[in-house]
Order: C-alpha cells, then structure tokens, then sequence
C-alpha cells in the first residue's frame, strides 16, 4: 500500500486527473492520493484482469492508465445528472439550402443524435456584419433541422461598434421571428477582446443588450479559455446573456518549449481550468461546455489518445463537473466514431 501510494504520487497526476481516476473505480474524487484510492484501483485491477498493485503508470504504453481513460471516455453519458443536451457549430456553408455541405451536416447531426446545432453566420475578420447568405434560406435550412427534432441557434463574432451590434441583433430577431431560435451565441474573442477601446466596448455592449430585450431567445458568450475576462465583463453582464460558453478545445499536438506534449491541451484538465476560470469570473452564468471534434486522435500529455477517447473524456469531464450541455467545433470534422460516441447521450 505505501509502495503504491508513493508510486502514484511520484507520477506527478495534476488534481483534476487524480479526481477522474478516482471516480472511475469508484472512489471519493477528491484529487488526492491516499490508501482508500489505492484499495479501489487494486479492486478495479482485480475486475480488469490486471495485476492488482494498486499502481497507475502514467503512459499509455502501460496497462492500467490506458484502460482507466478509455473506460472513463466511454462512459460519459452515464454521469448523472449528466450532459443533456448536446450541440455543434457549423460554418457558414451549413446555411447554404443548396451546398453540399447543408445536406451532409444535416445527416451528420441527426447520426449523432444531437440536440441543438448551432449556424456560424460571420467570421472573425469582418468588421461589417454581414449574412452568408439570405435570411430566408437560413429559415429554409433551420427548419429541416427543427423537422428533425433538433433545436436551432445562431452563431456570430462581435465588434464593438453601433453599426455592427445593430444589424447583427436586428438580423437574429428577424431570423427568430421566422424560424423560433433557442439562443444566440455571441464569439467575443478576436474582434471584441482585441478591440483596444474600452468606452467602444461600453457602449456597444450596452446596446446589444438594450436591442435583446425581451427576445424569445437567449444569449451565450463564447471565448477561450485564457481570454481577457474583463475585455467581456461589458458583454456578460447584459441581462439577455444568461450562458457562458468557454471554447476548451482541447487538442493534439500542442506542445510546451522542451517540445513535450502541453498538459494545459488535455481533456482533462483543458476543460477543468475552464469551469474553474470561467465559473470564479461569472458564477451566476450557466456554462455551456465547449470541446472540439478536430485534431483529437494523438499525442497528448496525457499519451496517445484516439478520437473517441479524447472527445470522450472532455465530455465525461464536463459531466463530472455538472454541466448538462455542451457544444464542440465543429459538425464538418465529425466523424462516424465520433457521431455514435456523441450519440450516446441519446440512448443512455
């Protein structure tokens, strides 16, 4: 037992890892080593035909950490309360009745059982907003998604000028009016967070608000996880924004300067630092978790992890720490092992 604990310690497992092995061989996951989460590991051991030493080599070269993070993934529709609903972000071709894309992501969404989708309507370069295409053709696509069963919402960046804020709520209210929306979410990172005018940002902020009141629909805020939280407080704190969508996109391939894969990309802690920060700066926001479908099989600092174990255990993750949805980016990078792990909260 105090081999094993040594062990484990000296494995250098951060808090929020500790915390998931713990609650998959059913221990008390409160981030810390001691005898009881020795005595459940051996016993999970035991169960998995495994040498029951109690011990957990970080690698996924090794027997039971892998296992564990497969297991943990393919479980995270069993979380209860547990996530849901469950959503994607499109890009803006998905509003395009005619493109091929508008009729694969549609099978696409209805294959993974989702819930909500989300239509990106800008992108994060313009400082005009403008439509991809007419509002009656995103009505026309909306409502083969809503024949479907699946809830729709709006996607767009923000700048903060009166011109911008102005046709971009008059456009979602007209959308709204024709086609029923769920939410709207508002990316506030590269054209608001990077505004330098901070008065531009008041002012703009307090008119999206006073243009959303009483909208059927509500507001989520998206951003990194590491964004300028005081750049957004303007935003937040309109009462039209009730959710707060942190954007963890945990994927492969990041790296530190001793070129090792990053701890701070993995699907474990990624998502737990963003509940933490964003939860600490908004506490009376609901979150909506953000994870990504690109870039998930591979390197992490966790191991080499596939597709489905890596977009599972950010799911799981946010379901450990309550969220009930979550939306990824992005529905075109979905693929068929990903749509039926999503599809899991379908049937669980």
């Amino acid at each position: 037992m105090t081999d094993a604990l040594a062990y484990n310690r000296n494995q250098h497992f951060t808090q929020a890892e500790t915390s998931f092995i713990q609650r998959v061989v059913g221990s008390d996951p409160d981030g810390q080593w001691g005898p009881a989460t020795v005595s459940a590991i051996e016993a999970w051991q035991t169960a998995h035909k495994i040498t029951a030493d109690g011990k957990v080599w970080r690698s996924t070269s090794g027997n039971t950490w892998p296992q564990l993070l497969a297991e943990g993934a393919a479980d995270w529709a069993k979380v209860s309360p547990g996530i849901t609903r469950v959503g994607l972000w499109t890009f803006s071709d998905a509003v395009d009745p005619s493109s091929s894309a508008s009729a694969s992501e549609l099978q696409q969404a209805v294959d993974a059982g989702l819930t909500d989708i989300v239509f990106t309507l800008d992108n994060d370069t313009n400082t005009e907003f403008n439509l991809p295409t007419s509002v009656a053709n995103i009505v026309e696509v909306g409502k083969r998604y809503k024949d479907k069963g699946i809830d729709v919402s709006l996607n767009t960046f923000i700048f903060p000028s009166a011109d911008y804020v102005t046709a971009l709520t008059e456009a979602a209210l007209q959308i709204d009016q024709q086609l029923g929306l769920r939410r709207l979410d508002v990316d506030a990172e590269e054209l608001w967070v990077k505004h330098d005018s901070q008065s531009a940002k008041d002012s703009a902020a307090a008119l999206f608000g006073q243009q959303l009141s009483g909208a059927s629909f509500f507001v989520a805020v998206n951003g990194i996880v590491y964004t300028n939280n005081t750049a957004l407080d303007p935003l937040v704190s309109q009462a039209c924004v009730t959710h707060i969508t942190p954007q963890a996109y945990s994927v492969s391939g990041k790296t530190n300067s001793d070129g090792q894969p990053s701890a701070t990309y993995n699907p474990i802690d990624l998502q737990t630092t963003a509940h933490t920060k964003w939860g600490g700066w908004w506490p009376d926001r609901t979150i909506i978790g953000g994870f990504a479908t690109y870039d998930q099989g591979g390197r992490y600092e966790l191991g080499t992890l596939s597709e489905e174990v890596a977009i599972g255990l950010a799911l799981r993750t946010w379901a450990d720490l309550g969220a009930t949805e979550v939306c990824g980016w992005s529905i075109k990078q979905v693929s068929a092992a990903a749509a039926a792990l999503l599809r899991q909260r379908a049937s669980c």
